[in-house]
C-alpha cells in the first residue's frame, strides 16, 4: 500500500485551514453580535488550548512514528479504558466529522450562492462544490491539497482583515479586549461554542497523521512547534478579525454570517457580498476537504494490518463521510443548528481526549527524553479543569 508523502514540512497550513470552518465564522460572528469584542478572550483563550494540545499531538506523532489511535491502542494497556476511549474517539471522528460536513458544505454553498447572486439549483451547485472535494480527496495528493488551502487561507484572511480595520475600534481597545477575560452567567455558552468550534477532537488526530507520514522532511521538534504555532495564530487572528466586524455593526441580532452582508453595505457597498462570500467560500471549502481527509487518514490507520486492510481504506472513508455531509446539506437542515450541536459535543468531548494526551505524553516510558516538561504538564492539568469545567457548564445550561 502507498502511503501518500508531504514534500513540505510547513504541514501547519492543514490545521491552519480547518480552524476557520463555517462554523468558526458564524459562532465568531454570533459573539461579536452578541457581546461585542469584550468576549475576544475567549479566542485568545482558545489558540493558546489549541496550540498546547496540537503540539503535543504533533510531537507524539514525531517521536512515535504512529497514529495517535495507534499510539492509544499500543500505551493505554488497561483493556477497559482502552476500548471506551477509542470507542468515544470513533463516534467523534466518524459522527462528528460527518455532521461538521454537512455545516462545512451548506457554508461552501451560501457563499458560493452570494458571490454568484445568480439563481441556480442548489443540487447543481452542491454538485460542483462535491466535483471540487472528491478530486483532491480521492487522489489524495497532499502538496497540491496544502497549496490550495494555503491560498484559500490567504485570501479568507485578507478579506476578514479588510473589514476589521476599517470597522474596528481602536489597537489598544482590541488589546485589551484580547487578554482581559470577563465571564459571567451570560456569556458562559458562547464562551464554550467558541471554544468547542476552535478546539476540534479530529484536528489532533490530522495532525498526528501528517507529522507521521511526512517524518523524514521534519527536521527537529523546534522546527515542528515553529510550524504548529504560525498555523494556529494564523486561524486565531482570522477568527478574531471576525469577530470584530461583527461587534462593529452594532446589530441586535444575527442567525446568519450572511446577515453581515446587508450590515456591511453601508461601508463597502457592494463588494460587502463578495467579501463575506469569498470568506465564507473560502472556509467552508476548505474544511470540507480537512474533515473527511482526518477521518480517511483515521480510517486507515485503524484498518492497517488487519483482515479489513484495503488499499482503498482511506479513499472510501473520505469519501462516505463527505456524501453524508453531502445529503445533510441537500435535505436542508438548517447550517446554524447543525454546527452548533457539533460544536457542544465537541466541547464536551475534549476533556477526555485532552487528558489522554496529557497522560500520553507525561510519561517516560512512552516519549523519552520528549516527555512533558513539569510546567507543561502543570499548565496541562489547568488547561485539562478548565475543559472540564466548560464541558460540565454546557451540559448543566443545555439540561437546565
Amino acid at each position: 500500500m502507498n502511503t501518500p508523502s508531504l514534500k513540505s514540512k510547513r504541514i501547519g497550513i492543514f490545521i491552519a485551514a480547518a480552524f476557520i470552518g463555517p462554523g468558526t465564522v458564524t459562532t465568531c460572528a454570533m459573539a461579536g453580535v452578541d457581546f461585542g469584542i469584550e468576549i475576544l478572550w475567549a479566542l485568545t483563550l482558545s489558540i493558546f488550548i489549541t496550540y498546547y494540545f496540537q503540539e503535543i499531538a504533533a510531537r507524539m506523532g514525531w517521536v512515535l512514528k504512529a497514529d495517535l489511535d495507534q499510539i492509544i491502542k499500543t500505551h493505554i494497556r488497561h483493556r477497559f479504558w482502552r476500548i471506551a476511549i477509542l470507542g468515544l474517539i470513533l463516534a467523534a471522528i466518524l459522527f462528528g466529522n460527518s455532521v461538521y460536513q454537512g455545516g462545512n458544505l451548506s457554508g461552501t454553498l451560501l457563499g458560493l450562492q452570494s458571490l454568484t447572486s445568480i439563481e441556480h439549483s442548489k443540487f447543481l451547485m452542491l454538485l460542483v462544490i462535491a466535483a471540487i472535494v472528491i478530486t483532491f480527496l480521492w487522489n489524495e495528493r497532499f502538496e497540491a491539497i496544502k497549496r490550495f488551502l494555503m491560498l484559500m487561507v490567504i485570501v479568507m484572511g485578507l478579506a476578514f482583515t479588510l473589514t476589521a480595520v476599517s470597522l474596528g475600534p481602536e489597537v489598544l481597545t482590541v488589546l485589551k479586549a484580547a487578554v482581559l477575560p470577563s465571564l459571567n452567567a451570560d456569556n458562559t455558552f458562547m464562551v464554550i461554542a467558541l471554544v468547542g468550534t476552535t478546539v476540534v477532537p479530529y484536528n489532533l488526530f490530522l495532525h498526528t497523521a501528517l507529522v507521521n507520514r511526512s517524518h523524514r522532511e521534519i527536521r527537529s521538534i523546534k522546527a515542528l512547534r515553529s510550524d504548529t504555532a504560525i498555523s494556529i495564530v494564523l486561524g486565531g487572528l482570522i477568527s478574531m478579525t471576525i469577530l470584530i466586524t461583527a461587534a462593529s455593526v452594532q446589530s441586535g441580532a444575527i442567525q446568519s454570517v450572511l446577515d453581515l452582508i446587508a450590515l456591511l453595505e453601508p461601508t463597502f457597498g457592494s463588494a460587502s457580498r463578495f467579501i463575506i462570500g469569498f470568506g465564507l467560500f473560502a472556509a467552508g471549502l476548505t474544511s470540507s476537504i480537512t474533515a473527511p481527509l482526518a477521518v480517511g487518514l483515521v480510517a486507515r490507520s485503524i484498518v492497517r494490518s488487519t483482515p479489513y486492510e484495503h488499499p482503498n481504506s482511506s479513499r472510501i472513508a473520505s469519501v462516505t463521510v463527505f456524501v453524508i455531509g453531502f445529503s445533510i446539506a441537500l435535505i436542508g437542515t438548517a447550517p446554524v443548528e447543525v454546527i452548533k450541536f457539533a460544536q457542544i459535543a465537541n466541547g464536551l468531548l475534549l476533556p477526555i481526549i485532552a487528558l489522554t494526551l496529557l497522560v500520553l505524553s507525561s510519561r517516560v516510558s512512552v516519549m523519552g527524553e520528549h516527555v512533558n516538561t513539569t510546567t507543561q504538564k502543570l499548565i496541562g492539568i489547568v488547561l485539562v479543569l478548565f475543559t472540564l469545567l466548560l464541558g460540565g457548564m454546557a451540559l448543566f445550561k443545555s439540561l437546565s
